[in-house]
């Protein structure tokens, strides 16, 4: 339903099979060249071992949230009212959006409690711009920030690519030196 990155940096949600119609259905995997060093989390098994933030190609996050990043403040908020991360990781969200993007951050999405399908999370989302996405699945926190938007194909069963500013993050469970921008 929503895939995140690239062919090297690759976060899907909404991912096919039988959950397929939950946002919390998973797929996440960052090519081998572009892990950061201290990388001590769950790697793919072929001959690539590629970083599998959910501990698996494929997976059931235990919750899945969005945040808007709202007007540009000289205070930024570094507690996220609602979500369901600590102040620890919310500091370091803060600290990659960086003072050119980070502003007030408000939760708008979360699956369990606004509803885990594609509809769901789109009547939340709507058009909003500078979307952080946060995937939890047991001790991994990890995620991606797009600049762009969701951009929704014509034609509801199609695909649509498009280009716009963003990056994947790990907030916990992945790195020695703890939260990690990539």
């Amino acid at each position: 339903r929503l895939g995140i990155g690239g062919l090297s940096r690759c976060l899907w949600l909404g991912k096919g099979g039988a959950a397929a119609g939950s946002m919390c259905s998973c797929g996440q995997w960052i090519h081998i060249d572009d892990v950061p060093d201290g990388y001590v989390g769950v790697r793919e098994s072929d001959e690539y071992g590629s970083a599998l933030f959910g501990g698996s190609k494929s997976f059931m996050a235990d919750e899945v949230e969005v945040i808007r990043v709202e007007s540009l403040s000289l205070l930024s908020l570094k507690v996220i009212e609602g979500a369901n991360f600590d102040a620890l990781q919310s500091a370091a969200l803060d600290r990659f959006l960086g003072p050119t993007i980070a502003g007030r951050l408000k939760l708008i999405y979360r699956a369990s409690r606004d509803g885990p399908s594609y509809g769901d999370l789109l009547r939340c989302v709507g058009d909003t711009k500078d979307l952080v996405f946060v995937v939890s699945k047991g001790e991994y926190v990890f995620g991606a920030f797009v600049s762009g938007g969701l951009q929704l194909p014509d034609d509801p069963t199609g695909v649509n690519e498009y280009d716009c500013d963003g990056w994947q993050f790990s907030l916990a469970g992945h790195f020695t030196k703890g939260p990690t921008k990539l």
